[in-house]
């Protein structure tokens, strides 16, 4: 109360008084984020585990000699990872680490969240002054759900990494400007050099660096008069991204790394960024998240859960009043809805040019979102800083202002609370799929001793996704990894019963279009159906005809085999 009457006698900050605001009792907020990531998705680490493509890179290096050299140039040498080689690095030393334990991964990706939330709660509070509205766009930064596989794939993780590293990078920046420092400058571009290199998620976002310094000049006299300063500190920045597309160029040219099918076509290309802004913020998003909220009430929450949602609402609510700032301006409050209107824009234009990234929030693609997400977040906290000021209670006195400040720091919570329980219930169908997956792994090491090398399993009689997006098993990618990680033999072939199967004179196959998945000769299978409690082994194709038909599989029979 007594910081808040300060603030209230005055009509701006002084450079002294700024420098102690933003150094002062950074704890209380520091907790509170810490907090809120534990509770909406630290609480699940345990239970959620590994999804489809990780068991293909999880299995390859689970056969590589255990050193972490070998480990990290298995990685380094992926094609999908080569550009990216800061993930072939960050993936390898976990991996030297952890193995195919996955609670390590998720622990780690939720600690990056949490800084990406924390390093953008310090950059908003230099850029507009107020770190209630900092905390605001922070912890909506954390619980955005638009994005909900970046927080339970382990390979989506990455993206984490590199938005901690973005945010990092914005912080240095700004402070760098505010002390005229260029060695911070320098450590701003090397953050976001590790953050694009590790995943490109952030590329498109260099246009923020030079906007937010002419955004934090004054008046267009001042700019021109930092204009040398302007340019000079752009040239790193600059830099460390053209860097980044002539290193993808050189790739493509010596024909290493993954190549992404691209299209040049301006209509791909607005209709990607549209449908972006319409999964980032729209009603049908909306519509979808209550939905997913009334489905979360409908099925009952724990007295556990009450508690730490109390906890988390509790901590936004104390941290917001204890920060009693200024009311925002209004030209900060509407450039940070700019800000984010450009980050949201510009996150989708690295999508524009692929046919295969069209964001939704329903898929598994989803985390195409995470950094519209962020654009998101910029322009809802904007918006409640004009709404939390354009409210006035008569004269402005301690006690007025203490309860305009009180309200604001209610609807926080509220909201905070809604937007955990809609991440818990994103969170579900990954928990299903890990339990399931568990009892795959169960019933291999219960039968390893019936397995011989070179064997192919079919699994079917199961529920392949546990939601639309979230896979259980579905095919050579997920449970041929799981089958040869858990029985330590590469001579193992394993997939399920899909749409894709075909029966042919001496072998199964699985394919996709004009892709062949894999081939399993019927002289050496084992068919499981949990569903059934059946474990069969068979060396004919009359016998697998006849064992499938009685466990009610559905595979066709090639044309010149019927």
């Amino acid at each position: 109360m007594i910081i808040a009457k300060q603030q209230l006698n005055k009509t701006k900050f002084s450079s002294e008084s700024q420098k102690n605001y933003f150094q002062s009792d950074l704890l209380i907020p520091f907790i509170c984020l810490l907090l809120i990531e534990i509770i909406a998705f630290g609480i699940n680490a345990k239970r959620v585990g590994i999804y489809q493509d990780e068991w293909i890179t999880l299995s390859q290096l689970h056969f590589v000699p255990h050193s972490l050299d070998k480990i990290i140039a298995e990685c380094f040498w992926n094609p999908r990872i080569l550009i990216r080689p800061v993930e072939a690095l960050h993936f390898g030393l976990l991996f030297y680490f952890v193995q195919e334990n996955p609670l390590w991964y998720h622990i780690v990706c939720y600690i990056w969240e949490f800084l990406g939330g924390w390093f953008l709660f310090l950059a908003l509070s230099r850029y507009i002054g107020d770190r209630s509205i900092a905390l605001t766009a922070a912890v909506l930064f954390l619980l955005y759900p638009t994005h909900d596989v970046t927080h339970y794939e382990i390979v989506a993780s990455s993206i984490a990494v590199s938005m901690g590293l973005f945010t990092a990078s914005l912080w240095l920046y700004v402070k760098g400007i505010d002390e005229n420092r260029y060695s911070l400058i320098v450590w701003s571009s090397f953050a976001y050099l590790l953050s694009i290199y590790n995943y490109e998620l952030c590329l498109p976002f260099v246009i923020l660096y030079p906007l937010l310094y002419i955004l934090k000049q004054e008046t267009p006299r001042k700019f021109l008069n930092n204009i040398k300063t302007f340019l000079v500190f752009q040239i790193p920045i600059i830099s460390v991204a053209l860097s980044m597309v002539l290193y993808r160029r050189w790739l493509f040219d010596i024909k290493l790394g993954y190549r992404y099918a691209l299209v040049y076509d301006l209509s791909n290309f607005f209709t990607v960024i549209w449908s972006g802004v319409t999964v980032s913020l729209s009603p049908h998003t909306f519509q979808f998240c209550a939905s997913m909220f009334r489905e979360a009430i409908k099925s009952g929450l724990s007295m556990f859960s009450l508690a730490c949602l109390l906890i988390a609402a509790g901590s936004v609510f104390v941290t917001l009043l204890k920060e009693s700032p200024l009311p925002t301006p209004k030209g900060k409050a509407f450039s940070l809805i700019f800000i984010g209107a450009v980050t949201l824009l510009s996150s989708y234009t690295i999508y524009g040019f692929s046919p295969e990234h069209k964001p939704v929030i329903d898929a598994w693609l989803n985390r195409v979102n995470a950094g519209g997400a962020l654009g998101a977040c910029l322009i809802v906290a904007g918006i409640f800083a004009l709404l939390r000021d354009c409210f006035t209670l008569g004269s402005k006195t301690i006690y007025t202002y203490f309860i305009k400040q009180s309200v604001f720091a209610i609807v926080m919570s509220v909201f905070t609370a809604a937007l955990i329980i809609i991440d818990w219930q994103f969170a579900q169908p990954w928990i299903v799929s890990w339990r399931a997956q568990k009892e795959l792994i169960n019933a291999l090491r219960t039968n390893a001793n019936e397995i011989k090398s070179g064997d192919s399993i079919i699994l079917g009689g199961i529920i392949r996704y546990a939601s639309k997006w979230v896979p259980v098993a579905d095919g050579v990618w997920d449970f041929g990894g799981l089958a040869r990680t858990t029985l330590n033999n590469q001579q193992i072939n394993a997939t399920v019963v899909t749409e894709r199967l075909s029966i042919t004179e001496n072998e199964l196959v699985d394919k996709y279009g004009d892709i062949v998945l894999g081939k399993f000769p019927f002289k050496q299978m084992i068919l499981c159906a949990p569903d059934k409690g059946k474990w069969l082994r068979i060396s004919s194709r009359k016998e697998f005809i006849e064992q499938s038909k009685q466990l009610g599989w559905n595979v066709r029979e090639t044309a010149q085999n019927k």
